[in-house]
């Protein structure tokens, strides 16, 4: 008997499903949660982030919801290692690609570097 079941048209449907989603950011601030960039104070920064953007007014994500339908001004979310870690934390700006390292916080305004 063969119980394995055909995921390729659920994978499909939900990566379909984040595509559109994304599609609603935006903006997108990446943080580094990779163990180096954690050790260096990056869910420090991302908290800091999170509370300047929501100072702002800003529509904010922290999870992307394939059920949002209103636009999102920033997606703030975090990665794994990006394999920089002497130079963490790391912050990238979406969609301009801009790559800040050893980030201080949004409320100081500037970067170590």
């Amino acid at each position: 008997m063969n119980t394995t079941t055909n995921t390729k048209p659920v994978l499909a449907d939900t990566a379909n499903a984040f595509m559109t989603a994304i599609k609603a950011v935006k903006r997108r601030i990446i943080i580094c949660a990779g163990t180096g960039c954690v050790a260096g104070g990056s869910l420090d920064v991302r908290d800091a982030f999170l509370e300047q953007l929501r100072a702002l007014n800003l529509t904010v994500a922290t999870e992307l919801d394939t059920s949002q339908t209103a636009d999102i001004d920033v997606y703030l979310s975090k990665s794994g290692c990006q394999g920089f870690c002497q130079m963490g934390p790391l912050v990238t700006i979406e969609p301009e690609d801009i790559l800040y390292t050893k980030y201080l916080s949004p409320s100081i305004n500037h970067h170590r570097g």
